[in-house]
């Protein structure tokens, strides 16, 4: 890992490399043989000590030599999502920003683009919620997004808290009851008992 910052002093940029040597292929989930590396993405990532913080890493390719058609695929790591250009911990910390803020107030707020906020939005509205990785949910907690000023067009963020750690369940279209109803209702029934 290599750390440096801008002559300005206000962006960190720090560059990583990941110490997976086997990519799996996309399709039958096999080990790949090494085929290069991938663009370098630059992600957003939450600031450190108040500056502009960007991770930047090179992942590496693999071509799969058990699949008729000898697909290629680029490697990820855990911590961002493909084609995403924020990691996983930014896309967070924005949604918890749009609590009681409006998207433009947090897109002004952490100087990104308001179109990248109301998309990260729009992604997590559209994503299935993995419960596989979850073993507790503790206490929910459901809170009001205004996608636009005047508090307009409305999405609902759904929140659990086991001890002190708050992560984020989803985010539904709208904040109708019924709607909240639907979403909550898919919570698999072994972990309705975890909650508090």
């Amino acid at each position: 890992m290599n750390v440096c910052s801008n002559a300005s002093g206000r962006e960190i940029i720090i560059k990583v490399r990941s110490t997976k040597e086997v990519v799996p292929c996309h399709e039958c989930g096999k080990p790949t043989n090494g085929h290069g590396l991938g663009r370098t993405l630059s992600l957003t990532s939450p600031a450190y000590s108040w500056q502009k913080t960007t991770i930047e890493i090179t992942p590496r390719r693999g071509i799969c030599n058990d699949c008729d058609s000898r697909p290629t695929t680029t490697g990820q790591c855990s911590w961002y999502k493909l084609n995403s250009k924020m990691t996983k911990a930014f896309e967070q910390h924005l949604l918890f920003e749009l609590v009681n803020s409006p998207v433009a107030d947090v897109s002004t707020k952490e100087a990104i683009d308001h179109h990248a906020v109301a998309d990260l939005v729009n992604r997590y509205i559209e994503t299935e919620v993995d419960f596989s990785g979850i073993t507790s949910l503790g206490v929910l907690g459901l809170d009001e997004i205004s996608l636009k000023k005047g508090y307009q067009d409305f999405v609902t963020l759904v929140t659990y808290r086991v001890e002190e750690a708050v992560n984020i369940l989803g985010v539904i279209q709208g904040r109708e009851k019924a709607a909240v109803k639907a979403f909550l209702s898919t919570i698999p029934s072994n972990l309705h008992k975890t909650i508090r």
